[in-house]
């Protein structure tokens, strides 16, 4: 029997249908379970879109659904997302849930892209591998955000010469007396 496999789907059924097309070429005989958010749970196989269980994300709790998983000892576990969904609650409950698994080999494939991406059959086997395919998605992930925020960090260097003089000169008005001057002089009638 060839391995057991979980797609996690969050993306349309013909980019599905290419992702499991290229993950039945690399592992042949694999039994492949998806699990997407809409449609009716399906214990048969799906000719349609090439997977031999299809089950439904909503129709199962959150702790049973991960129960289930883990009681099915997937081998290897593929989360297929849009490149868009990493703003997205949907795509961290996919990453937790791919935590939860307990899968031994983790892939995820931005818009269902496989790519050079490569989990051995025998490496499914240790638990390295699905921390590895984990801390590396995870990091490809952050990567971005750290990106954005050293823009904006590097953007906001530029202003603090323009703080830094704001708050000297304010000083130096302060220090100066220039602003009781000037709120005493503002005030018509009053001698001083």
């Amino acid at each position: 029997m060839g391995p057991r496999i979980l797609v996690v789907v969050l993306v349309p059924p013909d980019i599905l249908k290419r992702l499991l097309q290229e993950l039945r070429g690399r592992y042949p005989g694999a039994r492949v379970t998806a699990l997407a958010g809409t449609g009716e749970p399906r214990r048969e196989p799906d000719a349609d879109s090439g997977t031999d269980e299809y089950l439904h994300w909503g129709s199962l709790g959150a702790r049973a659904l991960v129960s289930e998983i883990r009681e099915r000892r997937y081998d290897l576990l593929v989360v297929a997302h849009g490149r868009d969904y990493y703003r997205k609650l949907t795509y961290w409950k996919a990453v937790a849930l791919a935590v939860a698994s307990r899968a031994r080999g983790k892939l995820f494939c931005e818009d269902g892209k496989l790519g050079s991406q490569r989990v051995a059959i025998d490496q499914l086997a240790t638990f390295s591998a699905g921390v590895g395919a984990l801390t590396g998605a995870v990091f490809r992930k952050w990567q971005h955000a750290v990106l954005v925020s050293s823009y904006v960090a590097a953007m906001g260097l530029l202003l603090l010469p323009v703080l830094i003089g704001i708050a000297v000169t304010d000083l130096a008005d302060w220090l100066s007396g220039a602003r009781g001057r000037a709120s005493r002089s503002a005030r018509p009638g009053q001698q001083n």
